[in-house]
């Protein structure tokens, strides 16, 4: 075979690959009485907190469509994972995989390995989110009692709402945007090159180690800060 037709060959093949990929799958998974979430290997989540029923509903495009997935349940624990571990190579293939969740409460939600996760609507009075490993979490619009953020490993959160109580910790240059979140009291850590935006209108404990860095708005009139080995709180207002 000559050098053009072979190249006329790899074409076709590409164009090929390039319009399966092209084209979504759907499907819809029976799953319920769950209200917490995990979420890993490079998979985008949305999720709807306050819907009057359950709903777990995957696209996806590509060779392999939504068999790639791997969605289980554990108890109240809804996992949602690949059956192998995401490549760059077969996400060119493939393209994104997509999942959607409706639940009435969402309690806790944690996302991992690269994954993107959204979530809206109301939530459970006391509600955890952690992000870890380059994923990214947005939430909008929260209005809860107490909420607790773990975030490590390059991560990066942005949050909006209100609470009554926050506590956040932040590690190994992971990123927290909470400045458009207005809760009574903070507890904030950072440290490893970590950053956190927040807003604190009563109470603030601050500390930051290592390269970690926290900057508190709202002009709480009781603050608490520590700052060790490179770390740098800043007290706005």
């Amino acid at each position: 075979m000559s050098f053009h037709a072979r190249a006329t060959c790899g074409a076709i093949l590409m164009i090929s690959l390039a319009a399966t990929a092209a084209q979504a799958e759907q499907k819809r998974y029976d799953f319920e009485n769950f209200h917490s979430i995990k979420v890993t290997e490079n998979i985008d989540l949305t999720v709807v907190s306050g819907s009057g029923a359950y709903g777990v509903d995957a696209r996806a495009g590509g060779l392999s469509g939504v068999s790639r997935l791997q969605i289980s349940q554990d108890g109240p624990l809804l996992v949602i994972d690949r059956k192998n571990r995401w490549s760059p190579v077969m996400g060119l293939l493939d393209g994104p995989l997509q999942v959607s969740v409706e639940l009435p409460e969402l309690l806790a939600l944690a996302v991992h390995a690269g994954s993107e996760a959204s979530v809206s609507g109301p939530v459970a009075a006391d509600v955890a989110f952690t992000v870890t490993s380059g994923s990214h979490l947005e939430v909008a619009g929260i209005d809860v009692r107490t909420l607790e953020i773990g975030i490590r490993a390059g991560a990066s959160m942005s949050i909006a709402g209100r609470c009554d109580q926050l506590k956040v910790t932040a590690s190994s240059g992971s990123d927290v945007d909470a400045s458009d979140l207005r809760c009574k009291e903070v507890r904030a850590t950072a440290s490893s090159g970590a950053d956190i935006d927040t807003t604190a209108t009563e109470r603030v404990q601050a500390t930051a180690s290592s390269g970690g860095d926290i900057s508190v708005d709202g002009g709480p009139a009781v603050t608490d800060v520590t700052q060790t080995i490179g770390g740098s709180v800043r007290i706005n207002g």
